[in-house]
This record gives C-alpha cells, structure tokens and sequence, in this order.
C-alpha cells in the first residue's frame, strides 16, 4: 500500500470509484503488483 500510495503522491494519479474503500484497496494492489515486478527484475 506504501508503494501505491506513494506513485499517487509523485504522480498525481488517482483512482476514483466513489468509494474510498476501494480507491485505496485498488492503489495497494497496484503497489503490490510494482513490488512483485521490481523483485522479479532484480532476482
């Protein structure tokens, strides 16, 4: 979550369903998702 928190504040881009829950369940997703990946390219 710390990651796609983080690419919201650097960025600027922002998920809006109209449900705060889900805004922020979707940008910790996407910042598992980068994690996952960068772990991969580094490995």
């Amino acid at each position: 979550m710390l990651v796609g928190q983080g690419i919201v504040r650097l960025t600027g881009w922002r998920l809006n369903t109209g449900y705060g829950f889900l805004d922020d369940a979707g940008m910790a997703v996407f910042g598992a998702i980068l994690v996952i990946l960068l772990a991969r390219f580094i490995a």
